[in-house]
C-alpha cells in the first residue's frame, strides 16, 4: 500500500483506463481501498501536505475530479432516494455541475453537460449552460459530441443566444467524411433549426439528399420539413431535389419524401398535382404498409382539386381495401374514397359494407368508433347505403363505451328518414326503457328532437308519435327538463293532428292511471318535471274526450263503458295527494269526460232511456269519489 509520486499516478491512470475505456461519460466505481490509502496519506484527499511527486500536478488534479465526479447515475438514484428533501439535493447538484462545466477537462465537461440535459427534461431550467453545451459540441471526440447533441436538443430552443456560434461547426459536420458526425448533426437539426439555420444550411442539407448512406438520406429529407417550417422560401428551390426521392431505391428514403409531402401539401395541395402520377405509381410498387397510407393521404388531398384522380384511383382502392391486412391502410383508403371518388356508387357501397363489417361489428372499441365516424361522414352524400346498416348501427346503442353509444346515436337520428321513422322512434323508445339512466335520458332527447324536426315533417303515422311520446313520459328514462318538452310535444300533437287524438287520449288515459307514476309525483311534491307531464295528460284527456268517445261509437262499443274506464283512473285514490295544478286538471278532466260521456251516449244506438240511465249512473260514480277526493283540496279551483 505505500503507493508514492510516480508509482501512484501510474497505478491510478492504469485502474482508470481499465473502468473507463468504454463508459466515458459514466464515473468508475469507488477505487480500491489501496488506492484510496495512498492518495490519503499523499495528502491528495486532504490532511497534509502532497509529497513531492504526488498529485499535485495539473495532470493529476484533473484526474482526481474525473474519478470522485458525481454521475447521471448517482444523481437519479439520489433523487429517487430523497423524495422528501429533493430540492435541496438538487440545488446542490446544480451547484456541482456549474463548476464541472467551466472544468477543462473535456470528459468532466461532458458529464456536467449530460446531467444538465436530464435535469433541463425534469423541470429544472439550465438555460445558462447553452454555451457550455456548443463547447461540448465542438469537442473532437464522437462520443463527447452525441452528448452535447443531446443536450441542445433539450435545452436550445428558439430564443437561445448562442445558436448562432454552432452555424459553421454544423455546416463543417455536414459535409464530413464520418457518417455518424453527418447524422448526429441532422439529429440537432431536426430539433432545433431556426428561420437562420435553416436559411443557411438548406444547401448543405439538399446535398445530402444525393449521399451515399440511404440513412443519411432519409434524415436529410425529415431536417428538411423543419428546414420548409422554419424558412418557407427554402420550398421552392428544395422541391424538385426533394420529388426526385420519390424514386430512391431505398424504401425508408421513399417513405420520408412522401412523408415530408404529405405535410407541406396538407397547407396547398393544388401545388403537388403535377406528382400525381409518380404517387399513383408508388400506389402500386411500395409495400411499406405506412408509406402506402401517406400516398392514400396525400391522394386524399389531391382528389378534389383534380376530379379526374378519382376515378383513376377508384380501382386501386378497391383492391387495396379488399386485399390488405393493414386496418389503417384499409380506413385510409375508405376515407379517401369518401372524398374523392363519391361518385362511384359500387366503391362506396364496398366502403360501407367494410366499415359495417370489420370496423362497427369489431369487439375493439376503437375501430368500432372509427367506423361510425366514417359513416357519419358519409351519411350527407350516401344516405341509403350508410341506412342500409342500420341494424348494425343500432346494435351499438347497446355497447359498453358510453362514446361510442353517443355517436350511434348520433348517427342513428341523422339516418332517419321518413319512411324508416316510425320504426326508428320504436328502437329509440325501447332503449329509452332499457338503457342506463345517463345514456337513456340522451336517447329521450333524440327521439324529441327526431321528432319535432321541421315541425313534425318526418312523421308519417302521428297515431304512432303520440303513443311514443306517452312511452317515454311513463319511462324513467327522461330528467326535468325533458318531461316538460314532453309535455309541450303531446298537446302539440294533439292539438294539430286531428287524426291522432284518439291515440293521444288512449296513451294520455294510461299515464294519468299509471299508479307508479303518481306515487312518484307525489313523493316529488312539485309542479315540474313529471307533474307537468300528468298535467298535459289530464288535459288531452278531458279536451278530446268526445274524439275517443265516438271512436268507440264508430266500432260499436259503448261510450259509457270507455267512460268509465277513463274516470277510474281520474278518480284514483292517490290523485288526491298531488300537486294543486294537477288536481286541478284532473278535476276539469274528469267534468269533461262525463259531460262528452252524456252527448255520446245520447247519440248512440241504444235507446234515450237507456242512455240517461247509464250516464246517471256514472254521475253518481263521480260524485260518490269526487267529493271525499278534492273537498279538501289545497287549489281553490279544484274545490270550486
Amino acid at each position: 500500500g505505500a503507493l508514492e509520486g510516480g508509482a501512484l499516478l501510474t497505478t491510478l491512470a492504469r485502474w482508470a483506463a481499465v473502468r473507463c475505456a468504454r463508459r466515458f461519460v459514466r464515473a468508475p466505481q469507488r477505487p480500491p481501498r489501496a488506492v484510496m490509502q495512498a492518495l490519503s496519506r499523499s495528502g491528495s484527499l486532504g490532511g497534509g501536505v502532497p509529497r513531492s511527486g504526488s498529485l499535485s500536478t495539473g495532470k493529476g488534479k484533473a484526474l482526481t475530479d474525473a474519478l470522485f465526479q458525481r454521475t447521471l447515475s448517482d444523481i437519479i438514484k439520489g433523487m429517487r432516494s430523497r423524495a422528501a428533501d429533493l430540492e435541496p439535493y438538487v440545488a446542490q447538484c446544480i451547484a456541482e455541475i456549474r463548476q464541472e462545466a467551466a472544468h477543462p477537462e473535456p470528459s468532466t465537461k461532458a458529464v456536467a453537460v449530460q446531467k444538465a440535459a436530464y435535469l433541463h427534461t425534469m423541470g429544472y431550467d439550465q438555460s445558462e449552460l447553452s454555451f457550455r453545451v456548443v463547447e461540448v459540441l465542438s469537442l473532437p471526440r464522437f462520443s463527447h459530441k452525441r452528448v452535447g447533441a443531446v443536450a441542445a436538443c433539450s435545452i436550445f430552443h428558439s430564443g437561445t443566444e448562442v445558436m448562432l456560434l454552432i452555424t459553421n461547426l454544423l455546416k463543417k459536420e455536414l459535409v464530413s467524411s464520418n457518417g455518424l458526425e453527418t447524422s448526429l448533426a441532422l439529429d440537432v437539426l431536426a430539433r432545433v433549426a431556426t428561420p437562420d439555420l435553416a436559411r443557411d444550411l438548406t444547401p448543405d442539407v439538399l446535398a445530402l439528399l444525393s449521399a451515399a448512406r440511404a440513412a443519411t438520406r432519409k434524415k436529410a429529407c425529415m431536417v428538411l420539413y423543419r428546414f420548409f417550417r422554419q424558412y418557407p422560401e427554402s420550398v421552392r428551390p428544395a422541391f424538385k431535389r426533394l420529388a426526385e426521392r420519390l424514386e430512391d431505391g431505398d424504401e425508408g428514403v421513399v417513405g420520408a419524401a412522401v412523408s415530408v409531402i404529405a405535410e407541406l401539401a396538407l397547407h396547398d395541395p393544388k401545388a403537388y398535382l403535377p406528382l400525381a402520377p409518380l404517387l399513383y405509381r408508388l400506389l402500386s410498387e411500395v409495400k411499406n404498409a405506412w408509406t402506402t397510407i401517406k400516398i392514400v393521404k396525400l391522394f386524399g388531398l389531391l382528389c378534389p382539386h383534380e376530379p379526374r384522380l378519382g376515378k383513376k384511383l377508384a380501382d386501386v382502392l378497391a383492391s387495396i381495401i379488399q386485399t390488405t391486412p393493414a386496418v389503417s391502410l384499409q380506413f385510409e383508403c375508405i376515407k379517401t374514397a369518401t372524398v374523392g371518388v363519391q361518385r362511384n356508387t359500387q366503391l362506396i357501397q364496398l366502403c360501407v359494407h367494410t366499415l359495417s363489417e370489420r370496423f362497427v361489428s369489431s369487439t375493439d372499441a376503437n375501430l368500432k368508433y372509427l367506423g361510425l365516424t366514417a359513416l357519419s361522414n358519409l351519411l350527407g352524400s350516401h344516405p341509403e347505403a350508410v341506412a342500409a346498416q342500420s341494424d348494425t348501427i343500432f346494435a351499438c346503442l347497446d355497447d359498453v363505451d358510453p362514446t361510442i353509444q353517443r355517436r350511434a346515436l348520433t348517427l342513428c337520428c341523422g339516418m332517419a328518414r321518413r319512411a324508416t321513422m316510425t320504426d326508428t322512434l320504436e328502437r329509440l323508445a325501447h332503449h329509452a326503457e332499457t338503457a342506463a339512466a345517463g345514456f337513456a335520458a340522451d336517447v329521450v332527447g333524440a327521439a324529441l328532437e327526431l321528432g319535432a324536426r321541421d315541425k313534425y315533417a318526418l312523421l308519417d303515422d302521428h297515431a304512432h308519435y303520440a303513443r311514443t311520446l306517452a312511452r317515454l313520459a311513463r319511462s324513467s328514462a327522461p330528467h326535468a327538463a325533458q318531461c316538460s318538452q314532453l309535455a309541450a310535444q303531446m298537446v302539440d300533437v294533439a292539438v294539430r293532428f286531428a287524426e291522432a287524438r284518439p291515440a293521444a287520449v288512449d296513451a294520455a288515459a294510461a299515464i294519468v292511471g299509471d299508479a307508479q307514476l303518481l306515487q312518484e309525483v307525489c313523493a316529488e311534491g312539485g309542479t315540474a318535471g313529471r307533474a307537468s307531464v300528468l298535467r298535459a295528460a289530464a288535459w288531452i284527456v278531458g279536451e278530446y274526450a268526445p274524439a275517443a268517445l265516438q271512436l268507440a261509437v264508430d266500432a260499436g262499443g259503448s261510450p259509457v263503458q270507455v267512460a268509465a274506464a277513463t274516470l277510474e283512473k281520474l278518480l284514483q285514490p292517490l290523485a288526491g295527494k298531488l300537486p294543486g295544478d294537477v288536481q286541478g286538471a284532473y278535476a276539469f278532466a274528469t267534468l269533461k269526460v262525463l259531460l262528452a260521456a252524456r252527448v255520446a251516449a245520447e247519440k248512440a244506438t241504444i235507446g234515450a232511456g237507456d242512455a240517461t240511465e247509464s250516464v246517471d249512473m256514472l254521475g253518481a260514480f263521480v260524485g260518490a269519489h269526487a267529493r271525499p277526493l278534492w273537498e279538501s283540496a289545497r287549489d281553490p279551483e279544484t274545490q270550486d
